[in-house]
């Protein structure tokens, strides 16, 4: 299992108006095509630090300020899942550093201390008056010249003082002439990510050509999407009941899932009728109890969802399912283990929808072994999509 020490983890970082947020949006789509899953963060955050940070940014004194930002620092780290194989950062310490002067970079080390570093700092580097022409197309207050000089001065002294490294992101600068059109400066930075990322990606594609070869498993249906539900259409069958006569697949695909789940989990509960089966297999491999949660409510015995016992209350349970789609079927089990107050997450073979966009759907952390965007991807590899 990886954790946050072992994750791959970036730090994008540079003037205004360098490109940082776009660049990262055009590296996590095609990132995500290739199978990995991403995740993003930024500096300030989405905590209530971030939040004060954002709003009450010109009231604070600097050395509070320095205190905030790397707490809120601290805590997105808490936030970021286990399962993901690539960190990206939208700034980072070296961020906190370069903007509240000379002094702050013996403050920054002072709070950071427990913060987990970038493995890389990519650096989009352009002049300070690049910046404030760029900046100032965008806003009708664009920032100070001298400030952005001042920054750029200890971008540039971070990057070549070995003498004061407890403050900064901790990685090594990788830089970028952020100077030139975005397209050959993403194509720099795509190019660079596709060779750190090449064994990761290998890795992924086993699982993905393993769906892809398996008869009966994946069909496409992009001139003739069938309907999911009223007004969604999906463009692609996928029975993953199927991998169930098959031994060696689906061992495989027990073995990946096992990869997903926390070791702490406390219950594991399989979505009726796609993830019963992994669900027991996940729970035998993990030792761990199990319950399946029928799609009706029976309407004899009992009338209950449950097959088997309810996970005691506030218990630790990973839902597994075969395909996310639409989120009912997790929807579904959410509201029938609220009662319990258990809290939960989600695992699933195959999905349509990315981490970030199940988390958004469900409010809880959801992720997959394979996702659309690499099943297109491979598939237009494979020569079996134009």
């Amino acid at each position: 299992m990886q954790t946050i020490e072992t994750q791959q983890s970036y730090a994008f970082e540079g003037l205004d108006g360098s490109g940082k947020t776009t660049i990262i949006a055009m590296l996590v789509e095609d990132l995500e095509a290739l199978g990995l899953r991403v995740a993003v963060n930024s500096s300030p955050g989405k905590t209530w630090t971030g939040h004060v940070l954002k709003e009450c940014m010109a009231h604070i004194e600097p050395n509070k300020k320095n205190e905030l930002f790397t707490y809120d620092i601290r805590r997105t780290e808490r936030t970021i899942p286990h399962t993901v194989n690539m960190v990206l950062w939208d700034r980072h310490l070296d961020s906190v550093v370069v903007s509240n002067g000379d002094d702050a970079n013996e403050e920054v080390a002072k709070y950071a201390e427990g913060i987990v570093r970038p493995h890389i700092v990519i650096y989009l580097d352009i002049s300070p008056d690049i910046s404030w022409e760029r900046e100032s197309k965008n806003t009708d207050h664009p920032l100070d010249t001298d400030w952005l000089r001042a920054k750029h001065r200890r971008y540039h002294e971070l990057m070549i003082d070995d003498a004061t490294p407890d403050a900064r992101s901790g990685g090594k600068f990788v830089i970028f002439d952020a100077s030139k059109p975005l397209e050959k400066v993403y194509a720099s930075v795509r190019d660079y990510f596709l060779k750190e990322a090449g064994p990761l990606i290998e890795k992924n594609k086993a699982m993905y050509e393993l769906l892809l070869e398996t008869p009966g498993i994946i069909q496409f249906l992009l001139d003739n999407p069938f309907e999911v539900k009223p007004d969604v259409y999906l463009p692609m069958f996928v029975n993953l009941k199927n991998t169930w006569s098959i031994p060696d697949v689906r061992n495989m695909i027990v073995q990946n899932l096992a990869q997903l789940v926390d070791e702490d989990i406390d219950w594991i509960i399989g979505l009726e009728s796609g993830g019963s089966y992994y669900a027991v297999a996940l729970a035998n491999m993990l030792g761990k109890p199990v319950s399946l949660l029928r799609k009706n409510v029976k309407e004899h015995g009992n009338n209950n969802y449950l097959v088997g016992e309810a996970p005691p209350v506030g218990s630790k349970v990973v839902l597994v399912d075969d395909v996310y789609a639409t989120g009912q079927s997790a929807s579904r089990a959410l509201e029938q283990l609220a009662l319990n107050r258990c809290r939960c997450s989600l695992v699933t073979i195959f999905s349509y929808s990315n981490d970030k966009e199940i988390q958004d759907r469900l409010g809880i952390s959801g992720t997959a072994l394979t996702y659309f965007k690499g099943i297109l991807h491979r598939a237009k590899e494979k020569g079996l999509l134009n």
